[in-house]
């Protein structure tokens, strides 16, 4: 060894590569939604911990969130968001660090009996909040036992509440101050992910989502209206892929009992209406003439969007009408409960005639 360089410098050399390594070989290259589920892996490696989870915090529903790999499966695991030493890193907006031993410090109860539940055993704890460009904090990293240098036996369960020897070590000031670099990086790809998952946070869809499986909502589904087709509505669960303003993309989960146009995995476009109970299906033909016509809320259910397309709908009730005539107003049964909706173009001007009737 160099007389100059300590051990602490070779560590710190040696961070510095691999945080070189991870730039390179990760967060400067993020193209799936899913890339920052490899985080707490690179994290485990790049701070030589046992565990390391990335918590995102949802506040539309009040809960901390992540997504762990178990069995070969990822599972999202949801906690409300005052709980535990995450609870409490989002709370403070501040670094944690616990050092070995986790069961001396004064609140330790609620993780030793989850250590009990789980078959684990925390030794050590080192917790940094994740801030985005403009100051929000949108989750927190969580690392759990240091690795200690050497060769040790494994952690054996059987031993509980002894601390192995593999753990009995502490995250250091270097640790802290590595994982504040990492955290820059992954609070991109987490911002990423959310602007992905934007719907889970949009205004129109709060408290719509699925507790358990929060990509997830039902959403009316239909063949048209009744001037179209005899087939009745459905409501169906369908799981978000996509958002763009207020129109969301979803594939459907369930299979329809009596529609012809819609089946279990279709792609499906959907709105939510400014009044009416469920999203509703669209077409990309109704997306494109919607802006154009001023639509009465039914009279009985209130529901403020149509089935159909306007075009379609003056081809079915004016069949007769000539080739160049136009229609600006008039009015259909609404799709969900047989009520009146009115239907008006946006250059129609109401002095001059009277609404014909369904």
């Amino acid at each position: 060894m160099n007389e100059n360089q300590t051990p602490e410098t070779n560590i710190g050399k040696l961070l510095l590569r691999r945080y070189q390594e991870y730039l390179q070989c990760h967060c400067c290259n993020i193209e799936n939604s899913e890339d920052y589920i490899i985080i707490p892996e690179w994290l485990k490696q790049l701070l030589n911990c046992d565990r390391a989870i990335v918590w995102v915090l949802d506040d539309s529903r009040q809960v901390l969130w992540t997504k762990l790999c178990i069995s070969n499966e990822i599972k999202e695991i949801i906690i409300p968001l005052n709980t535990g030493w995450p609870g409490r890193v989002i709370a403070s907006r501040k670094t944690l660090n616990i050092p070995f031993d986790l069961y001396n410090h004064p609140d330790h109860k609620i993780t030793r009996e989850v250590d009990t539940k789980i078959g684990y055993r925390v030794c050590s704890l080192l917790g940094m909040p994740i801030f985005n460009a403009d100051g929000k904090i949108i989750g927190a990293v969580l690392l759990t036992n240091k690795i200690n240098p050497g060769h040790f036996p494994s952690y054996n369960p059987q031993n509980w509440p002894e601390a192995p020897k593999c753990w009995q070590n502490s995250f250091s000031d270097d640790d802290e101050a590595f994982l504040e670099k990492l955290n820059q990086q992954i609070a991109t790809v987490l911002n990423r992910y959310l602007q992905q998952n934007e719907w889970r946070q949009h205004p129109k869809l709060i408290g719509r989502m699925h507790a358990d499986y929060p990509d997830d909502l039902q959403v009316m589904i239909h063949d048209g209206g009744s001037r179209l087709t005899s087939h009745h509505p459905e409501v169906v669960w369908v799981n978000i892929t996509k958002c763009d303003g207020n129109i969301f993309t979803g594939k459907v989960l369930n299979q329809p009992n009596q529609l012809t146009s819609v089946s279990k995995d279709s792609e499906i476009l959907f709105i939510m209406p400014d009044s009416g109970q469920y999203p509703l299906l669209v077409t990309e033909k109704y997306l494109q003439e919607r802006s154009e016509w001023l639509i009465q809320p039914c009279n009985k259910c209130g529901l403020s969007e149509l089935f159909d397309p306007p075009s379609e709908l003056i081809r079915v009730i004016f069949p007769n009408t000539p080739t160049n005539s136009v229609i600006n107003m008039f009015t259909t049964f609404c799709g969900v409960c047989g009520g009146i909706q009115g239907v008006q173009h946006n250059s129609y001007n109401l002095n001059s005639e009277t609404r014909p009737n369904p």
